[in-house]
């Protein structure tokens, strides 16, 4: 594969030759995908995406090129239903170590994959787990609560019954104390290694400080009469630190969905790594990853690692941003604090896109979570090789200072936060 401009290929290849830790991604396992219609193998999303995500993206053929073999530069229909009996093909050959294979052919050590703990066709330790915990912050619903927390609730019913409750406890403390905390143990006890919060799909990431005694109250009035939305954000606060201070007594780093994300009307000012620095500096303990680089707001992502306990990933990045843009926001944070920035590609399945964006599921065979690790991988790698170069020409680094930062950025950074 040649470099682009401004890459230098000594620095591309190393690069490329690193086996990475993906520590924020979307795999589905194929029997939990939408079945795939070989005569519809690509369907039109319901409202418009970024370029990348365009399912016309032409990048996507060599996606296709170096996973399956296709042997053409267009999306043309005869050549498509070639290519999906060829990915078929691989799929039934390789049975449950498909996706360890998908792995292997991009140069990827480990995936933690979002919100699915180890199945047949997505086994640790190729995969690791990374649990959601938003939901824990809805025990007890909100008058005129939206539709995407309304989803939240078959999770609280369950959890209730593994606590042998017909339903959400009488206090706060008992719930705290007998579903939530039991919940995250049960989270690290069998596997993950991180938790997922993605806050801005329903409200902003402002927590603010509230007592144990004001949440208590809150939670009493909501059993009983019911609370407004803006009051049950004052129970999502408190339950928030609650949940910060179970991670890091479990040694489980937080992931905070920062920046911009795929939710039709996505309200991006809420997003802004910055508003976090309360609940930051309040959990001193818990190591917090600002996902997706913050984009737009990575500037003010970069500066929020001054905090001890905030590191930084670039997942999604990944997707808005081609190489050359998103080099500059690596380079930043090599210039920075580069024990804290991470390598991620957030490859996601259209069911993972349907969940997070509330449009309804696809059947998108020949764009799934792999085809996407391949090109956003390629799009990670190539910005880190440009950030390097020019450091390094730029004489901010020197030589022998490359490998030993790209190896840091692909593995040695995610295997110290999240313990591999």
């Amino acid at each position: 594969m040649p470099s682009r401009p401004g890459i230098d290929p000594g620095v591309h290849r190393l690069v490329r030759g690193i086996a990475a830790i993906d520590d924020h991604a979307h795999p589905v396992p194929p029997e939990w995908e939408v079945p795939p219609d070989p005569g519809n193998p690509i369907s039109p999303y319901d409202h418009p995406r970024p370029v990348r995500m365009r399912q016309t993206n032409p990048e996507y053929a060599d996606a296709w090129r170096a996973l399956w073999g296709y042997e053409h530069d267009d999306l043309e229909d005869a050549h498509l239903v070639e290519l999906f009996a060829a990915k078929q093909r691989v799929q039934a050959e390789r049975g449950t170590g498909y996706g360890a294979w998908v792995l292997d052919r991009i140069n990827i050590a480990t995936m933690l994959a979002v919100d699915h703990c180890p199945q047949p066709s997505l086994p640790a330790p190729r995969f690791r787990w990374i649990a959601f915990a938003d939901w824990l912050m809805w025990p007890v619903p909100a008058v005129g609560q939206d539709a995407f927390t309304r989803q939240y609730q078959p999770q609280i019913d369950a959890a209730c019954k593994r606590a042998g409750l017909d339903g959400p406890p009488a206090t706060l403390a008992e719930y705290v104390h007998g579903v939530l905390e039991p919940e995250l143990e049960d989270r690290g006890a069998t596997g993950a290694v991180a938790l997922k919060i993605h806050t801005p799909y329903y409200r902003p990431i402002d927590f603010a400080e509230v007592t144990g005694e004001d949440a208590a109250e809150l939670y009493r009035r909501a059993m009983t009469g019911g609370i407004t939305g803006e009051e049950h954000r004052h129970l999502e606060d408190h339950l928030f630190a609650v949940i910060a201070r179970k991670a890091a007594e479990l040694s489980l780093p937080v992931q905070m969905h920062t920046g911009q994300g795929p939710r039709r009307h996505f309200r991006n000012q809420g997003s802004d790594p910055l508003l976090m620095e309360p609940a930051v500096v309040a959990a001193p303990g818990t190591s917090f990853l600002m996902l997706h680089a913050g984009w737009p707001f990575d500037k003010q992502a970069v500066a929020s690692l001054s905090h001890d306990n905030v590191h930084l990933n670039i997942s999604c990045a990944t997707v808005h941003l081609y190489g050359r843009n998103l080099a500059g926001i690596i380079r930043d944070a090599l210039e920075w604090f580069p024990e804290k920035i991470l390598y991620g590609t957030d490859a996601y399945s259209d069911l993972a896109l349907a969940y997070l964006s509330g449009a309804e599921p696809r059947s998108n065979f020949l764009q799934g979570w792999e085809e996407k690790a391949w090109l956003l991988d390629r799009t990670a790698r190539e910005a880190l090789a440009m950030a390097l170069t020019a450091m390094r020409d730029d004489r901010v680094i020197g030589a022998g200072d490359v490998e030993r930062l790209a190896t840091m950025v692909l593995r040695d950074n995610a295997t110290r936060l999240y313990r591999l």
